[in-house]
């Protein structure tokens, strides 16, 4: 396992689905962010269903705590920047460094682990009420190299 040294300049890693418990790790990760100089990355990853070739995607206001499948990559595309734009306003004023990344995979949990291992994050900030009951989070928790710290 690396060491990271958590300090000023690093780069912090938030996976972000628009949930109520993303959101309040969001204004953790804003907070962390400011005191440690740091850049805030918000990734939104989307499942892809393999087998049907559909696109799972989960969003509170969009799908009504449901599970939807949508078609196409302009409709995929479009969910995702709605989740993150819906928060652009708050990190402008923040005033923090920060990028917002979209991405589709087959697994939402591996794509995060691997940008965790393989990019050069220093920290990762996980909305989650109940980490060890829930797939995503915990297979986060466990294989990431890197601190993660949860905001219930």
């Amino acid at each position: 396992m690396s060491h990271t040294n958590i300090g000023e300049g690093i780069n912090i890693l938030l996976p972000f689905d628009g949930g109520e418990s993303s959101a309040k790790a969001l204004d953790e990760a804003i907070t962390l962010a400011k005191k440690m100089d740091a850049h805030l990355t918000l990734i939104h990853v989307i499942e892809q269903d393999e087998r049907s070739g559909g696109i799972f995607h989960w969003h509170r206001s969009l799908h009504k705590n449901s599970f939807a499948a949508t078609e196409g990559t302009e409709v995929r595309d479009r969910a995702s920047i709605q989740i993150l734009e819906g928060n652009e306003t708050k990190l402008e004023q923040s005033g923090i460094k920060y990028t917002m990344r979209s991405e589709t995979a087959s697994s939402v949990s591996k794509t995060i682990v691997d940008m965790i291992n393989q990019e050069n994050y220093g920290l990762v900030v996980i909305g989650c009420q109940d980490p060890v009951n829930h797939d995503i989070p915990k297979k986060i928790i466990s294989k990431s190299q890197k601190p993660v710290i949860v905001v219930k």
